[in-house]
């Protein structure tokens, strides 16, 4: 009889804390710098059914257990522009939300690459960033039409200069594969990519670690 009572209110004790579980909803935060990628450490601030003010980890991410309903958020770093958003958090479920700040004072690349357009040619540069945010040197990209390469450096920044592609229709510029390769990271393609426009182009490689291939399309919808 006595465990009959015990398993009783085993189980009678158990059941508030479950219904409180379900009752929370997780809240994931990754912030990273809008033109390099690299990991931000910040400091994120909720109003709504809780109020809190939270950092980041040196990754950028931040974990967060709340109450459901509607939250607003400001995210301030040293040397970044703040940005305010809206988001809701559900019962039971987690959230993910990305914040990309733009920093107060532009990378150093960005002076080179204003100086590297010349007539008759495109620019194609940006950085590459492990799967911790960080800057991945070594990184090979190539252009498998023009048949050009460079090397990411130690801050992870690529720069490539081709001769202007000829035009796909009169609404888009030419287009191009790149390909992203690392030892011990995925091979990423990146087909049907645009090189246009006076300034050209920027692009963010995010690496993934392991064995084989990423495929992406960048078709304009245009050419569709």
């Amino acid at each position: 009889m006595l465990m009959r009572i015990c398993i009783a209110l085993l189980c009678f004790a158990t059941f508030p804390i479950a219904l409180v579980y379900a009752a929370i909803g997780v809240l994931q935060i990754r912030v990273r710098d809008v033109q390099t990628g690299y990991s931000v450490k910040a400091r994120v601030k909720l109003e709504g059914p809780r109020t809190l003010s939270a950092e980041t980890d040196e990754l950028g991410c931040l974990r967060l257990s709340l109450p459901p309903g509607e939250y607003s958020e400001e995210v301030a770093a040293p040397r970044y522009e703040r940005m305010r958003s809206h988001m809701s958090v559900q019962a039971g479920k987690t959230s993910p939300q990305g914040f990309m700040l733009d920093p107060v004072i532009p990378p150093p690349e960005g002076k080179r690459f204003s100086r590297s357009s010349r007539r008759g040619s495109r620019c194609l540069h940006g950085y590459a960033v492990d799967e911790r945010g960080r800057p991945a040197s070594g990184v090979r990209v190539y252009l498998q039409k023009a048949h050009v390469a460079a090397v990411t450096n130690e801050r992870g920044y690529y720069w490539l200069s081709v001769p202007t592609p000829p035009e796909e229709s009169k609404w888009l510029r030419g287009i191009d594969n790149l390909l992203v390769k690392k030892a011990g990271y995925k091979t990423i393609v990146h087909r049907n990519i645009f090189i246009g426009g006076a300034d050209g182009r920027g692009y963010l490689l995010d690496l993934v670690r392991g064995p084989g291939r990423i495929e992406l399309d960048d078709t304009h919808h245009l050419m569709k």
